[in-house]
């Protein structure tokens, strides 16, 4: 079955604070779902190319690599900024970072590690951050810390397809 383009996806916001404990169960989720993913492969399977696309560990290394910009977010959040800071829509650091040369059981860990600081981070905001709104820069909509608690949930949705699709 053909997934659309994650940039071609479109999203409706306006959770407030009341959704955030569901999308910080789907964030917990994503690690597990992770592992037992590349349960049943070898580090040759999981560093093949899909097609003209990234492996699978290129797409769980991306995962990774994204941590820093959702911290970055966060902070633009308590700093009040009126845009969130942009993702770099190029990849580079994804494309840079050589991710196949890695394990597989590294890549799990650094993501694991990662996910579960931020969402530490998350559970200690006081609850006048989550009613703060930022424009999100590349959908030009106006969100809270709760409407990319989803956002991010649906992207790891979006790349947890293509491991799948690429294992």
């Amino acid at each position: 079955m053909e997934q659309i383009k994650w940039t071609a996806r479109k999203f409706t916001f306006g959770y407030d604070k009341g959704y955030t404990p569901f999308f910080l169960e789907r964030l917990k989720a994503t690690a597990p779902r992770l592992e037992e993913l590349f349960s049943n492969t070898d580090e040759v399977n999981a560093s093949k190319k899909a097609g003209e696309g990234w492996s699978a560990k290129e797409h769980l290394g991306h995962l990774s690599d994204l941590e820093i910009l959702h911290d970055g977010r966060i902070d633009d959040f308590i700093a009040g900024a009126p845009i969130l800071r942009a993702a770099d829509m190029s990849n580079k650091a994804t494309y840079a970072a050589e991710h196949n040369e890695l394990s597989i059981s590294y890549l799990l860990n650094h993501f694991r590690e990662g996910r579960n600081n931020f969402i530490k981070r998350v559970q200690t905001l006081e609850d006048d951050y989550f009613k703060k709104v930022s424009l999100h820069p590349r959908l030009q909509q106006q969100v809270t810390i709760t409407d990319i608690l989803f956002f991010i949930a649906e992207h790891d949705n979006h790349h947890l397809l293509r491991i799948a699709e690429a294992l």
